[in-house]
């Protein structure tokens, strides 16, 4: 259940060689309520339900008994069913950790508000920090909010903390185009997901989630749920976590220091 995301081909791919079929039911259409919902699945024989990462799904009431159930990213806050996501904090931990081998010092953070607290769970900011603090106790140039990028708050908030660097999510394409500064040769940019972009060869520097093997994991769990007849909440929720891996890209630079 869910909206289109990059996960999507590889779970229905995945449930393929399996033997299963992925069927969508999206929660947000006029007509569907948890009630006709339960209902439906039930009357299909619904053998296991995939919970994509949505905001929506904040607190869904089914009737858990009857199906075993694994969510997709963290944004789901009842019931506490198994989930699967990117490992987001070590994922920025990494992130940061190279911009610093590269020289960069002044790396400003530039996500999200609402995908960094819900989606990531805090993990991109508690990440951020704490790898940011090797460089000692000093102001973090933290968070142009960009639920839609602004040029020219872009462009004074990099002005005003003398940025050599920014992490973005899946908005560093605009941050590059945005920004009123030579990539890399001014300023660095690196992404959270640059391996997400649509259409478009990855060029980003950053950290890839691999979210088509996030949905492949996820899957895998469900149908062993399945085949050792795992219905309900569980008693003890577990989550899987999988390791992002740095892409070079084109975005960042060895810094020279000294110049």
């Amino acid at each position: 259940m869910g909206d289109t995301n990059p996960y999507w081909e590889s779970m229905s791919r995945r449930a393929g060689e399996l033997g299963y079929r992925i069927e969508e039911f999206p929660l947000h259409a006029a007509e569907m309520t948890l009630s006709r919902l339960t209902k439906i699945l039930k009357a299909r024989g619904t053998s296991g339900i995939l919970l994509m990462n949505t905001p929506r799904l904040a607190r869904l009431r089914l009737d858990w008994d009857n199906f075993p159930a694994v969510a997709i990213g963290h944004a789901l806050l009842w019931p506490p069913i198994h989930r699967i996501s990117p490992n987001h904090f070590r994922n920025m931990k990494l992130l940061v950790r190279k911009l610093l081998s590269l020289g960069y010092r002044r790396i400003g953070l530039c996500v999200n508000a609402k995908t960094a607290s819900i989606n990531a769970e805090g993990g991109w900011l508690g990440g951020y920090l704490m790898e940011m603090d090797r460089l000692g106790p000093c102001p973090r140039p933290l968070y142009l909010e960009n639920h839609a990028i602004d040029e020219k708050k872009l462009r004074r908030w990099i002005q005003m903390e003398r940025l050599d660097a920014i992490i973005s999510d899946h908005n560093a394409s605009r941050v590059v185009h945005f920004c009123g500064l030579r990539v890399p040769e001014e300023i660095g940019v690196a992404s959270l997901a640059p391996d997400t972009l649509p259409h478009e060869p990855v060029y980003l520097s950053g950290v890839a989630q691999h979210l088509p093997y996030v949905g492949e994991m996820a899957v895998d769990f469900l149908v062993h749920l399945i085949n050792t007849h795992q219905r309900g909440i569980p008693q003890f929720s577990q989550r899987l976590l999988l390791e992002g891996t740095w892409i070079p890209g084109k975005t960042v630079r060895r810094v020279n220091r000294g110049s």
